[in-house]
């Protein structure tokens, strides 16, 4: 075969392809937002806003795409008002209506601003926060500008406006999995891992102010504050090796306000 009967061969549909092309790594994000299998987050904000995070987990570039959606209905009908192409996320929440944090899996915490100052939205990083490994989950507080997030065996407490940053760690003994605040108190927190412990946290104090340890793995499921209890931070610890799940345990912390 001649060398131009070699490129006809090679040519398809007008474009030609090496032959180690679909070999060839990715090494850029997608320039158009595409909606993976994985939907891995879900936020609303005060306003009806909300936000739906999906990754691309099985391919050889990892890749995540944030949706935002401006009204509430809107996202019914996947009518998206504005995307952010980033790496795979494993959580993410309003901070505040114009303000996004993201969990990388990286190991950064993203702050993605909501510019709405010109036509139409615009999401754009604007602070990248390392922490030690990879975040499993995220939680905010109403009116602060405070994320909390786990990674490791340390819990840390970013302030997006003041790059203000605290740790509390040490006290698991594996990774945290998963973290919840009680929304009203910017101090008290509660943290669960793999250890199968427990902690309530209160920042004006170095050690937790509560621990509770079980022989089988659980996580803080939800914050129950509104069942009357306007100061306290309530959560189930469930019985994943059961079937089916049903919660064992329920412990409370009073804060201090």
């Amino acid at each position: 075969m001649t060398d131009i009967e070699e490129l006809e061969h090679r040519r398809i549909n007008g474009a030609l392809f090496p032959p180690n092309k679909g070999m060839e790594p990715r090494t850029l994000f997608s320039k158009q937002p595409v909606l993976y299998d994985h939907l891995l987050f879900l936020d609303f904000d005060e306003n009806g806003n909300s936000i739906l995070g999906c990754s691309d987990l099985t391919g050889t570039f990892w890749e995540g795409t944030l949706f935002y959606f401006d009204k509430k209905n809107k996202i019914e009908e996947f009518d998206f008002s504005s995307y952010y192409i980033h790496t795979t996320t494993s959580d993410g929440k309003f901070v505040n209506q114009n303000t996004i944090a993201l969990a990388e899996d990286t190991g950064h915490l993203n702050i993605v601003s909501v510019d709405t100052s010109q036509e139409g939205i615009t999401l754009k990083s604007t602070a990248s926060i390392k922490v030690i490994e990879r975040i499993p989950q995220l939680a905010v507080w109403d009116n602060s500008d405070k994320v909390l997030c786990c990674s490791g065996r340390t819990v840390t407490i970013a302030d997006v406006n003041a790059d203000k940053i605290e740790t509390r760690r040490n006290i698991h003994l594996e990774n945290i999995m998963t973290v919840d605040s009680l929304k009203s108190n910017t101090n008290i927190f509660a943290s669960g891992g793999r250890d199968r412990i427990a902690c309530t946290w209160d920042l004006r104090e170095e050690k937790p102010s509560g621990l509770y340890a079980q022989y089988r793995y659980f996580r803080v499921t939800d914050d129950l504050r509104d069942l009357g209890h306007s100061n306290s931070l309530r959560y189930a610890l469930p019985d994943v090796c059961s079937a089916p799940i049903h919660t064992r345990f329920c412990m409370s912390m009073n804060s201090h306000l």
